[in-house]
């Protein structure tokens, strides 16, 4: 016999078992989820996987030099080029700018 008057065992809220949709959301959820960590750890895997073959191409002899070299060639020519659009947008048959 419960130790519970009647009054008392009335104001306890009894567990009802949740709706069929509500299951249907957690476990859509649950499998989404997995879905989502699984295809998170292959990306990682591939960017771990691109980052080593990277950092073993970058540190050969040379390959340094030669990416530099390779980046101070394109930032000159995009400096001289850059220099030649602004003298012919501002120079003696280009627009004049504002105030000028």
């Amino acid at each position: 016999k419960s130790s519970l008057s009647d009054d008392e065992s009335r104001t306890i809220p009894r567990r009802r078992r949740p709706q069929a949709a509500v299951l249907k959301r957690t476990a859509t959820i649950a499998l989404t989820t997995e879905d989502v960590v699984e295809k998170q750890s292959k990306l990682k895997n591939y960017l771990h996987y691109i980052g080593n073959w990277f950092r073993k191409i970058w540190n050969h002899e040379g390959v340094k030099t030669a990416c530099c070299g390779l980046f101070l060639i394109l930032f000159c020519t995009c400096a001289i080029g850059g220099a030649f659009y602004l003298i012919g947008l501002f120079g003696p048959q280009g627009r004049k700018p504002m105030g000028f």
